[in-house]
């Protein structure tokens, strides 16, 4: 009911027009804005195929169009670059700005992200899991989606942290429910172990009847990386790094940097640490970031960063199910 009755509320904010009236008056009165920074992952063109159906992975293309349209309109939007300047005091923040991220290097953001963004002749910043760029391999969580999605098996017995459950795969259903159950429960494990497991449900499920290419290659980068597109580093392989050695946990985010530089002969400027809660991270690999050349570095922790921010921790909101909740949302988002 509560749910209902906020999306009642965000309808009506959005198609009576109130909420224009409401940004032309707040962006005039104000003169001093906080910066929001969007973060997406994958775009997709057929959502209701998809097993991951948050929408803050998973997003419809038309929905972005939608709202990077929306973007051009209303917003001062620019690159990492310049929030990182801002935040720093080096340029004002006189006009409401935003800043777009996409994590993780899937290869729709060239296919269906970047026709959008070039049209529009926004900037954007793409976090490239290096390791993954141009190689077949897959962020765990993808790893995962690609196993569950593509077999031909109708169920899976677990053992080990899921104490022999079995799960129906017949339905796209089942799948979806079966994937949304895993994946919490492989947050929570060390890296070495949650590799063990993942090799328990990939050999459990079997090859895949067939594999689709699911990330970038470096040619698609380099394209991109001349037309707007700045790329940073978000590690090798996508661990949650506190849940790996300290060693380790630098090698992923130093090497994923260099691997970058190495490509495009460009210096990588900006990092975002994988899942992005606040107890992911930790205030030695903060330093460390900070010691081997990042600007910054982006978490998915929700909220605006003002110019009194902490560039080196800085917060961002996921657009939501559909254009009237987004705008909504990202105009609350400048009072947090």
């Amino acid at each position: 009911m509560k749910q209902a009755l906020k999306n009642i509320a965000y309808y009506t904010l959005y198609y009576t027009g109130a909420v224009y009236l409401f940004l032309k008056a707040y962006w005039l009165r104000k003169k001093n804005f906080p910066i929001v920074i969007l973060t997406y992952h994958r775009i997709v063109k057929d959502y209701a195929r998809e097993i991951n159906t948050a929408k803050s992975i998973n997003h419809p293309v038309e929905n972005f169009r939608k709202e990077m349209q929306f973007l051009k309109k209303w917003f001062n939007v620019v690159p990492l670059d310049e929030v990182a300047a801002m935040i720093k005091g080096k340029k004002p923040v006189d006009k409401p700005t935003v800043a777009i991220t996409i994590d993780d290097g899937f290869d729709d953001n060239y296919s269906l992200a970047y026709p959008v963004l070039k049209s529009l002749n926004l900037p954007a910043t793409i976090f490239l899991t290096a390791g993954c760029i141009g190689t077949g391999r897959l962020p765990w969580v993808e790893e995962l989606d690609e196993a569950i999605s593509a077999t031909d098996s109708e169920s899976m017995r677990l053992n080990s942290v899921f104490k022999n459950k079995v799960f129906a795969l017949r339905t796209l259903k089942q799948k979806q429910a079966a994937y949304e159950y895993i994946v919490p429960k492989l947050k929570h494990l060390t890296y070495s172990k949650r590799r063990e497991v993942i090799a328990d449900i990939s050999q459990a499920l079997g090859a895949p009847r067939a594999f689709r290419r699911r990330m970038l290659n470096w040619q698609e980068v380099k394209e991109m990386s001349e037309n707007n597109i700045t790329f940073g580093a978000h590690t090798m392989t996508h661990p949650i790094l506190s849940k790996m050695s300290l060693f380790d946990a630098k090698k992923e985010i130093i090497d994923s940097k260099q691997v970058i530089e190495r490509a495009l002969n460009k210096p990588v400027k900006h990092f975002a640490f994988p899942n992005g809660r606040l107890e992911d991270f930790s205030p030695e690999l903060k330093c460390y970031c900070r010691d081997i050349g990042f600007e910054s570095i982006c978490a998915c922790a929700y909220g605006s960063n003002r110019q009194d921010a902490d560039v080196f921790m800085l917060r961002r909101i996921s657009p939501g199910r559909n254009l009237p909740v987004f705008v909504i949302d990202l105009i609350r988002a400048f009072y947090r």
